[in-house]
């Protein structure tokens, strides 16, 4: 996984998919695509349950902080890896509100 910022903003992102022999690009101002050219459209979050994904290492800690600030209304996901956590927000498998805390 790499990601170019300037100036506090996300510029050009890229992960690879090992197992799947795939890279993932993203380029402000074009959107993401995958290296065999398919674009990924962007989330209706209208049509996906809401929930935040989180390392594994700070699952614990996290649940309490979601748990007093949106109550029941989010589930917490444990999962591990940035890059995949970061492909689930970007193919929307996330949920809504489309959170990743690391």
């Amino acid at each position: 996984m790499a990601c170019i910022v300037v100036d506090a903003e996300p510029i050009f992102g890229a992960i690879y998919r090992p197992f799947f022999n795939e890279t993932i690009f993203g380029l402000q101002g074009f959107g993401v695509v995958t290296s065999d050219g398919k674009k990924i459209s962007p989330v209706d979050e209208g049509k996906t349950d809401k929930k935040v994904v989180v390392s594994r290492s700070h699952a614990g800690k996290v649940k309490e902080i979601v748990e007093k600030v949106y109550g029941d209304k989010m589930t917490i996901e444990a999962a591990g890896g940035s890059g995949y956590k970061t492909l689930r927000l970007v193919n929307g498998t996330a949920g809504k509100g489309n959170k990743y805390i690391f």
